[in-house]
């Protein structure tokens, strides 16, 4: 921010300073006491927040970006998602901020730039961008898969694809700090009570070279596994999808990163 005033060489009141990201974490593991850790992760991104905020000695500052929703049969998860609320980043503003950047509320008010100057106005958010949850499975593309569950059939599948895979991508899989374990259902997971006390109907382990200390456990539907691997879909797309389980609570997003290359070739 320093060195882009000494190039544009004006003062800059108005910056747009994100306080949190989409993620599967902590909604979707669920061998983790979710609600605890969302209160953690809400601390600890608005503490960053206010850091980052602080740190660009900017006059007028915006939480931006973060807020989401889950649809259809995932709205369920919504309550354990770690989205902080504008009235808590600014109780803790209050408390432990000293800088003098204004906190400014985007869902009450917008603003207009005229002559290096930010102008805010009332804005009422709640009824021009009401979130509304779909309930409808219309949007879950991979379950059009007509494909019966066959847990031969899929194990025979993963066989072959861990055969023909490169040996590149298995180089980059060793290199993490996770060993991922597949677990196959008839239906989403999402929809199973007490998913994590019951053995799933297909367990497959990613093994090449490597054991490792870190075991991140997947969950997810047959058909969207289907999806994944004969690239109809991509799995970042689907991620929110699953649910997992992590073994210790110790995030790898190599690990994770690398699933999109769990696939079959074009």
């Amino acid at each position: 921010m320093k060195n882009l005033r000494k190039i544009i060489k004006t003062k800059f009141d108005l910056a747009f300073v994100p306080y949190c990201a989409a993620s599967e974490f902590p909604q979707s593991f669920i061998n983790l006491k979710r609600s605890n850790e969302k209160k953690k992760k809400i601390s600890e991104r608005i503490k960053k927040f206010l850091l980052v905020g602080k740190s660009i000695e900017c006059l007028n500052i915006i939480p931006a970006g973060g807020s989401y929703r889950l649809d259809n049969i995932f709205s369920k998860l919504n309550k354990f998602l770690a989205i902080p609320n504008f009235n808590q980043i600014k109780n803790i503003y209050k408390r432990f901020n000293k800088s003098k950047f204004n906190l400014i509320n985007s869902e009450e008010s917008f603003f207009i730039a005229t002559k290096h100057k930010i102008i805010f106005k009332k804005n009422d958010f709640n009824t021009h961008f009401k979130s509304i949850i779909d309930k409808s499975k219309k949007n879950i593309g991979y379950n059009k898969i007509r494909t019966s569950f066959s847990k031969k059939e899929i194990s025979t599948l993963l066989k072959k694809l861990e055969n023909e895979m490169p040996n590149f991508k298995k180089e980059l899989y060793d290199k993490t700090k996770t060993e991922i374990k597949i677990s196959v259902w008839p239906k989403q997971p999402v929809l199973i009570n007490n998913l994590h006390k019951k053995k799933p109907y297909l367990e497959h382990r990613i093994i090449f070279k490597k054991k490792k200390k870190i075991t991140l456990k997947v969950h997810l539907y047959y058909k969207l596994l289907l999806g994944i691997i004969n690239n109809s879909i991509s799995w970042n797309e689907v991620q929110n999808h699953c649910l997992y389980e992590r073994k210790p609570n110790v995030y790898d997003p190599d690990a994770v990163f690398w699933m999109n290359l769990y696939k079959f070739p074009k």
